[in-house]
C-alpha cells in the first residue's frame, strides 16, 4: 500500500480445510482520519515463476471503517477457480471509496 494509505492490513492467516478449500482470514485497520467505504481486499496469487494464477476479492465486515476501527475479512479459494497447489505467494491490494 502507498505510504500515505489510511488503511493497513494488520494480520492474515491462510489454511486449507478438509475439502481442499484455502481460507484466508485477517484484519484491516483504518489508521487515517477519514471514513473509507466499501473496503475491499484484492488478492493476486502467483506461482514459483511469478506467473499470475488468479485473483480473488472480499470486503471487510463492516465494509465501512471509522478512524481507528478494524474490520475482519474472510476469503475462500476453491480448487475449481485456480490450481491451489501451485500457489507460491500472494500480493494484497486494498481499494475503497470515500464520500
Amino acid at each position: 500500500m502507498p505510504t500515505n494509505s489510511p488503511l493497513i492490513i494488520t494480520s492474515t492467516f491462510m489454511h486449507k480445510d478438509t475439502l481442499n478449500v484455502i481460507i484466508i482470514t485477517g484484519e484491516i485497520k483504518n489508521i487515517g482520519t477519514s471514513t473509507p467505504n466499501f473496503v475491499q481486499l484484492i488478492s493476486t496469487f502467483y506461482d514459483i515463476n511469478n506467473q499470475t494464477l488468479g485473483n480473488e476479492n472480499t470486503y471487510t465486515q463492516p465494509s465501512t471503517l471509522q478512524p481507528t476501527q478494524s474490520g475482519p475479512f474472510t476469503m475462500y479459494l476453491s480448487p475449481n477457480n485456480m490450481p491451489l497447489n501451485k500457489i507460491d505467494h500472494v500480493k494484497y491490494h486494498l481499494e475503497w471509496r470515500t464520500q
